[in-house]
């Protein structure tokens, strides 16, 4: 296994449809539909991609420069 970055919550923003002030650190079950709500993530070390796979949003690829998901 890869080793996550030391900053890994500054390493991906999540979707402009959550801003970042509400949806950092929240467990507000209702926020979930705006925020997401992850079930796992996976690192790829043959492409260094973070894998996220939410209830909401689906799955989600932040690449090794980090930034949106794709």
């Amino acid at each position: 296994m890869g080793r996550a970055p030391r900053q890994a919550s500054e390493m991906a923003v999540s979707s402009s449809a959550g801003p970042r002030e509400v949806c950092d650190g929240s467990t507000d079950p209702a926020l979930e539909t705006i925020c997401g709500r992850p079930l796992g993530v996976q690192f790829n070390e043959k492409n260094c991609s973070l894998y996220n796979a939410d209830a909401y949003y689906g799955l989600l690829e932040v690449g090794r420069n980090g930034g949106k998901p794709d």
